[in-house]
């Protein structure tokens, strides 16, 4: 009671200390100064006899025992620990099936801090009980189909259909290219070449008609090929079929050289080679020209390979430039395999081992002196002066190289 009191009376002085404060805080002077510190350290020996107070009426209960204590603050007799919950749930079941149930509801019902009042409750229902899985036809819900609310097909967007294998026969297209092949052949002059691309796409001009695509094909050729001139397979085949607007071979030729001068280049054929022509027919034309062999026969037009500036010189011109500097050859010493060019062959009477596999096809020159040349036959070592050289650098009958190098290798 004392301490209540006393805790009380420290709140109202912290208080009072704390509006005085604010009051004087906008007006600073040395009485409100000496007021604040007076007020600061009573507040500090009032709270340290606050707390000097209450360790001196706890510290009796330190050492009381858990009965005591039970005594003096009170304690429900109904009130059970778990413990003794556990032990009485042991005791009451003989059956181990039985104790093993309640002691696992007595686990699930239990809180954190202990005992709930659940347990003792006996009329006491969970509101989720543990119930096993149900599984069955009718224990599954009733749940309604999900309304298509797709649009129904609309054929507006569909795809262009050529030839409908469906509604069509799909022989009548074998059917039809035989109809072509024999009107060709009945001409008076025959032509030899059947295009089977032009056919078909009349046909699909005609929507898969072939009577009206077969009339049309008839009165296109006698347009295009006369039926008083002889036609033979090469010619058909070196000149494109145009039927729209015939080419003259004048044409054909300056079309083929302006594929060779600017390739592509449409625009620029038509201002410099066909200017009578249009781009859609000089277009037209070219995809028509290669089909046929004559395009087949045209040199392919290379892209320009655009050369970029090094700071140094090939090894070919280095060559040209440069007197040869003799030194010694890379690769495995005492070589068992001697390659090709690096053996003369016939004139070849040394039973030498080679030192080096060298990467540059030169001279070998021998250590007695003997100057081998080599396929090309360009340079040359002296005998005196190579065999001196070579008699220097080289031990052990080995064989060196001069390479047509500016630089110098070490080894």
């Amino acid at each position: 009671m004392y301490l209540v009191m006393l805790y009380i009376l420290f709140c109202v002085i912290r208080l009072y200390a704390a509006v005085k404060r604010c009051y004087y805080l906008c007006n600073p002077c040395a009485s409100v100064i000496a007021f604040d510190a007076s007020v600061y350290y009573f507040v500090l020996i009032v709270d340290g006899f606050v707390r000097e107070l209450a360790f001196a009426l706890l510290l009796p209960e330190k050492d009381s025992s858990l009965s005591d204590l039970v005594e003096t603050y009170g304690y429900p007799s109904d009130r059970r620990s778990c413990e003794t919950a556990k032990i009485t749930a042991r005791e009451e079941g003989s059956d181990k099936s039985s104790v093993a149930s309640n002691t696992l509801e007595n686990i699930l019902t239990w809180d954190d801090n202990g005992c709930s009042d659940e347990e003792l409750d006996p009329e006491y229902e969970p509101k989720h009980a543990h119930f096993s899985p149900r599984v069955g036809t009718e224990h599954q819900a009733d749940v309604d189909l999900y309304p298509c609310t797709k649009p129904e097909y609309d054929p507006t967007y569909a795809p262009p259909v050529l030839f409908n294998f469906v509604d069509n026969d799909a022989c009548m297209v074998f059917d039809y290219l035989a109809s072509y092949s024999k009107m060709l052949q009945e001409r008076k002059n025959p032509i030899p070449c059947l295009d089977v691309s032009r056919a078909l796409d009349v046909l699909w001009q005609f929507d898969c008609k072939p009577e009206l695509a077969l009339e049309h094909l008839k009165k296109e050729m006698d347009d295009f090929y006369p039926e008083n001139v002889e036609y033979t397979d090469i010619q058909l085949r070196m000149y494109p079929f145009s039927p729209h607007l015939p080419w003259k071979p004048q044409e054909v030729a300056a079309f083929e050289n302006g594929l060779k001068m600017y390739g592509k280049n449409f625009g620029k054929i038509k201002d410099e080679m066909l200017p009578n022509r249009t781009l859609a027919d000089l277009t037209n034309f070219h995809y028509q020209f290669k089909l046929t062999d004559r395009y087949k026969m045209l040199p392919k037009r290379s892209s320009p390979i655009t050369e970029k500036p090094t700071g140094y010189m090939t090894r070919a011109e280095a060559a040209k430039n440069e007197e040869p500097v003799a030194g010694p050859s890379h690769a495995f010493k005492y070589a068992s395999v001697i390659p090709e060019y690096c053996v003369d062959g016939e004139n070849d009477a040394d039973d030498v081992e080679v030192e080096a596999i060298t990467t540059f096809k030169a001279i070998v020159v021998s250590v007695n002196g003997e100057e081998k040349d080599e396929a090309t036959g360009v340079q040359k070592a002296s005998k005196a002066g190579g065999a001196e050289e070579e008699a220097k650098a080289g031990e052990n009958g080995d064989v060196h190289s001069v390479h047509p190098v500016t630089d110098s290798y070490e080894m």
